[in-house]
């Protein structure tokens, strides 16, 4: 996602969270490690929201 979002560009993703995310296809991360994450690969402005009940929406800008 990081090479294909021009510089300034927003990242919006879903994050299962929960008790059943470790049952989900695919990778999914704890609530307090995933900005941490995106930020690791230059990532900035990353906020993390409650959005339904078993995910969150992860916004993060491209610096």
């Amino acid at each position: 996602m990081m090479r294909v979002l021009r510089p300034g560009g927003w990242l919006l993703v879903t994050n299962r969270v929960g008790r059943d995310a470790p049952l989900m296809l695919g990778k999914t991360y704890r609530r307090d490690e995933f900005p941490r994450i995106l930020e690791n690969v230059g990532f900035k402005n990353v906020s993390v929201y409650p959005w339904q009940v078993n995910y969150d929406l992860v916004w993060a800008r491209k610096s």
